[in-house]
């Protein structure tokens, strides 16, 4: 019936759908803060399964509601014969967050890859990101992205959901609390 980009595509807008609804009491605010983080990802060329990615994410106060989000890490894009090609990448981003916890990024990227003796790249990375406060120290970053890969990757973009635990050494300021489980069916 759909095709399986069409899908993903479904899939992307009903999941950033749900994510802008889900209301908690944390204020927008950029922080400093350091993370680590995984994730899956789908390459839009026909051949290719999903794939999975380590992060190291840091992100740095700007101003209230802007940071810039650094981020070092390894992609692994899987062919459908089973060949598995590990992508360094380092991607350097603006982050907007466009009210309580969720945000906006997009920034260039460079990738190397290992298999090839080091051939490099540049790229781009954006989506959209939602901040889940633990407690006033840490939080989870689940975010919806896409990439767009250099040419010699053989797969023009790709779509992944990531998940990252980040941790700062300042505390949240403002009205805070932690959401409970009946704030997610609002």
């Amino acid at each position: 019936m759909f095709s399986y980009s069409m899908r993903l595509s479904i899939l992307f807008w009903l999941l950033t759908i749900w994510f802008s609804s889900i209301y908690t009491f944390t204020f927008a605010q950029a922080r400093n803060s350091i993370g680590i983080g995984a994730g899956l990802s789908q390459p839009l060329a026909h051949g290719y399964k999903p794939g999975r990615d380590r992060i190291l994410q840091a992100n740095f106060f700007a101003r209230n509601k802007f940071s810039a989000m650094t981020v070092i890490g390894l992609e692994g894009i899987k062919k459908s014969g089973g060949q598995e090609t590990n992508t360094a990448f380092l991607n350097l981003s603006a982050k907007y967050y466009l009210g309580y916890s969720i945000a906006a990024f997009a920034g260039p990227s460079l990738y190397v890859r290992g298999n090839d003796k080091g051939v490099v790249g540049p790229g781009a990375s954006l989506g959209l990101a939602y901040d889940w406060p633990f407690d006033t120290y840490s939080s989870v970053e689940l975010s919806l992205r896409t990439d767009v890969l250099p040419k010699y990757l053989e797969t023009p973009a790709l779509v992944g959901l990531r998940v990252a635990y980040k941790f700062s050494f300042k505390k949240r300021q403002g009205k805070y609390r932690v959401p409970e489980d009946d704030d997610l069916l609002r």
